[in-house]
């Protein structure tokens, strides 16, 4: 974690602390001074777009911290779209979200530039990438009504085991950095976020009982008792509460599942013009589909039973989001283990 000095820099910090103090504003029913707030955010998160833009003399959507970038200045637009025409606001967690997804870009990933490959270089790079950074931001913002859908427990126990499993890939990605390439764990990314990370630790340790096995079979046992008594404790949540969320975040998915059909039908013709196929069972090709398949799986299940599981509704979507961020991550994971087809992504 490092900061970084430079003016693209400061107007990213910027941003995440005006989105900081727009989500402290509406929680503090100071509406009008959120609403300007966010508003203010948006211009410096463009500036810091353009900037960026103008630094790598080409669309800003090659590296992660670009990527991070352009989803931080997007979700302003997208807050009021969903306000005006969907009557879903939720400003406050906007803009939460809009911090959370800056940070990588301030703390984590590398800013340096780096030149368009031949690959790159067509029509179609603005169009794809836009649609799914586009998609990204709505299904964000419908997991986040799905998740308000969900009793504060079951809530707290997801975000729990999330922030354990995404803590055990970045261990992953300490762990074997600079080594060899572990080959069952390459093809397999789902195990990291399924498999107990003792087991899963153990097999990057080369089978042997380090601190790190050690570390991740304890707090596996932490993770998964806590997670028990949250979910048993587990209330339901008032039906018109529950509904109105669920109403919202099926709302707010419809409106990103074109977008990313459109991403991911782009992506093919792309790969035929690029790489003379429309299908090359990529890490990345094959993980965007996972994700599609799972909000297809969602809209599928919402219409044979409507309103009657909000709770697995809201699951849905909670995973569908899931697999969106094994997506993003995947490109550098992928280039640690065997470099795929996008790894100049990471």
């Amino acid at each position: 974690m490092e900061l970084k000095l430079t003016p693209l820099g400061f107007l990213v910090y910027l941003v995440m602390a005006v989105y900081l103090a727009t989500a402290a504003a509406y929680f503090a029913r100071l509406r009008r001074l959120g609403e300007g707030l966010y508003a203010f955010g948006f211009v410096v998160a463009a500036a810091a777009f353009g900037l960026r833009w103008h630094q790598v003399n080409h669309a800003p959507l090659q590296s992660l911290f670009e990527v991070c970038l352009c989803l931080g200045m997007l979700i302003w637009p997208i807050t009021l779209f969903c306000r005006r025409f969907l009557g879903v606001a939720d400003e406050a967690a906007d803009a939460l979200i809009g911090f959370i997804i800056l940070f990588p870009a301030g703390f984590i990933f590398k800013a340096e530039m780096q030149h368009l490959m031949p690959a790159l270089q067509s029509p179609l790079f603005i169009p794809h990438v836009a649609a799914y950074m586009l998609a990204y931001v709505i299904m964000a913002k419908a997991a986040v009504q799905a998740l308000g859908a969900l009793e504060w427990r079951t809530r707290l126990a997801i975000l729990v085991f999330v922030a354990h499993r995404v803590g055990l890939i970045l261990a992953f990605s300490y762990l074997v950095r600079g080594g060899p390439p572990h080959e069952t764990m390459w093809w397999n990314p789902l195990g990291w976020m399924l498999m107990p990370s003792m087991t899963a630790l153990y097999h990057v340790a080369g089978g042997e009982w380090t601190v790190w096995v050690i570390l991740g079979t304890f707090s596996d046992l932490v993770v998964n008792v806590g997670m028990a008594a949250l979910l048993a404790t587990a209330k339901a949540l008032q039906a018109e509460t529950q509904a109105w969320r669920e109403q919202g975040a099926y709302r707010v998915t419809a409106l990103g599942f074109p977008l990313l059909t459109l991403g991911l039908l782009l992506g093919a013709v792309w790969g035929k013009i690029a790489w003379s196929d429309y299908w090359n069972w990529d890490p990345k090709e094959l993980w965007s589909l996972i994700s599609w398949l799972v909000f297809l799986g969602y809209f599928h299940f919402r219409y044979m039973y409507g309103r009657r599981f909000p709770r697995i509704n809201s699951a849905l979507v909670l995973v569908g989001l899931a697999a969106i961020i094994l997506t993003l991550l995947w490109v550098p994971l992928a280039s640690l283990f065997k470099g795929g087809m996008h790894s100049y992504a990471s």
